[in-house]
């Protein structure tokens, strides 16, 4: 067990006990109702305060109807009709089924991590001079900054964080003396430079979303100011993190396919994703944000070059915008989906995904993302709001993007190993594939499924599910919850050499995105990528 699983426990055995020991008492002496009613009240706070406080504060963030809010109404109601030992004793037993299927989820974990040997279970953290190990949630939020006031309440009721530390600008808040010991900068991609440059002079550790900036000049400027301030910049990029491509850098690393020869990949974007982000979103422009290569699939250039253990060489593109233009436009399309009168035809059509459909739309009971990219709490009648006066409601063919929908990337690497990868906007789901073919066997795979094949030429086979089902491990196939709980380690610890995306791993990726798109724009020029 985890320090978490065993305070749950001794919670569960302290309130087990008390309630036993009331119940015996009961039994003796004849017990006023109302003292009966405080005594049952120890051990249901003692075993009940997280539930408690989880349904509180899903109620405040309008997000109430989970199993956190259901066992509080449960157990309340149960109390207010008087059966005071049914309604501790329901929370008891929820918590010990917690506990359970805590272990189960832990353990399947830890098999995983062994396979990848990258999840820790605690962090390091140095208090007065003192090691204590704690669990990276344990870790404070100390400030946030938002220019959207909506997002800054919404930041500031979550993590309790004082009014005072609730900043519209991230340069108010690194003006003030230091707060915290890291910071997380996930502005726009244009502002990273500048903010990751006020926060490490601040004395910040960063974790920084990718990508480090729009052009190689400023990804070397960041890298300068870190060695200059001594500071650790960690980069976003999720994908080395997860059980995914860490089980096939292992199966790589073990010999099982021989030498690498050649990878073919493929990002699929999804045709709802393409349209919301890069159509009618805040990533639809080059010169407001960057190129979609590297916008979006910086990502995949690090993963895929991190896997071959070998330095990029040259680097070939082709690619453009294909279908989100104004000459694509159905005959009689708007510029706007509410006022369209072709939109019942229009797989694009805003009305449908965001308000109407069974599926995805808020009426559907979708409140988060994308949804809650047009309003912060979203309703109806919030987003029919959105869809009539903001960015979100446009005909697709009638917005000012400039992005690709579709690009293809040939890379080639030390010793003649290829990399083809492709981009596209044109498919139902948002998921990555892979296939690594060496010289002795071939292994492929499904991120979205996390599910992968390995072959070898002598006619062996393995198929692995690498499904994680704890819902701490979601977002980019689990990637996302290792990178945080690593950075934590690394903030504790002080040790960067388990970190797997620090900045200087991630200039070559950069590199290779920005002269994908340099080729793709000079109709497919091979392009030496030199350091």
């Amino acid at each position: 067990m985890n320090k978490k699983q065993k305070k749950v426990l001794k919670r569960i055995i302290v309130a087990a006990v008390l309630l036993v020991i009331i119940g015996i008492a009961g039994s003796v002496v004849s017990i006023p109702k109302w003292l009966e009613f405080l005594f049952y009240l120890v051990p249901y706070f003692v075993i009940g305060y997280d539930i408690l406080r989880k349904a509180w504060k899903g109620i405040c963030n309008r997000q109430m109807f989970d199993e956190n809010f259901l066992m509080a109404v449960a157990t309340i109601g149960a109390i207010a009709l008087s059966d005071y030992k049914e309604g501790v004793a329901v929370m008891l037993f929820y918590q010990i089924g917690e506990l359970f299927q805590s272990y189960a989820v832990g353990k399947s974990r830890r098999n995983i991590s062994d396979l990848m040997d990258i999840r820790p279970d605690y962090a390091n953290i140095e208090t007065d001079g003192q090691i204590e190990k704690v669990d990276p949630d344990e870790v404070e939020i100390a400030a946030v900054a938002d220019p959207r006031p909506e997002r800054l309440e919404l930041a500031q009721r979550e993590w309790n964080i004082p009014a005072e530390r609730c900043f519209a600008t991230a340069e108010e808040l690194f003006a003030q003396p230091q707060l915290a010991d890291a910071a997380v900068i996930a502005t726009q991609d244009r502002q990273h430079v500048v903010h990751a440059e006020a926060a490490l002079k601040g004395g910040y550790h960063l974790l920084l979303e990718k990508p480090v900036a729009v052009d190689i000049e400023g990804c070397l400027e960041v890298l300068r100011l870190a060695r200059r301030y001594q500071r650790h910049v960690v980069v976003c990029h999720v994908l080395r993190y997860t059980p995914f491509y860490n089980a096939i850098k292992r199966i790589i690393e073990d010999g099982r396919i021989g030498e690498v020869v050649t990878i073919q990949a493929m990002e699929q974007v999804g045709y709802w994703h393409q349209a919301h982000s890069y159509v009618r979103g805040n990533w639809r422009r080059a010169d407001e944000s960057s190129p979609m290569i590297l916008a979006k699939c910086c990502h995949d250039m690090d993963i895929l070059i991190w896997l071959t253990g070998k330095r990029a060489r040259y680097v070939s593109s082709y690619g453009n915008n294909y279908l989100f233009r104004a000459e694509k436009a159905p005959a009689g399309a708007a510029q706007r989906c509410m006022d369209c009168a072709v939109r019942a035809g229009c797989p694009y059509d805003a009305v449908r995904y965001y308000l109407e459909s069974g599926r995805t739309s808020v009426r559907a009971g979708r409140v988060h993302w994308p949804i809650n990219v047009l309003d912060p709490h979203p309703t109806p009648e919030n987003i029919e709001q959105a869809l009539r006066t903001g960015p979100y409601g446009r005909c697709v063919y009638h917005c000012d993007n400039d992005v690709v929908d579709h690009q293809v990337v040939n890379i080639e690497l030390d010793g003649g190993t290829t990399i083809n990868f492709t981009m596209s906007a044109f498919t139902e789901r948002c998921y990555r594939t892979i296939k690594v073919m060496g010289t002795h066997g071939c292994v492929e795979g499904n991120m979205d499924l996390s599910h992968l094949v390995w072959h070898d030429f002598f006619g062996h086979s393995e198929e692995m599910d690498l499904n994680v089902t704890d819902g701490s491990m979601a977002g980019h196939g689990g990637g996302d919850a290792v990178m945080v709980k690593q950075f934590v380690e690394l903030l504790a610890s002080g040790r960067d050499d388990e970190m797997l995306s620090s900045v200087e791993h991630s200039i070559e990726s950069h590199l290779v995105a920005l002269l994908a798109e340099r080729s793709r724009l000079e109709h497919g020029r091979s392009l030496p990528v030199e350091l």
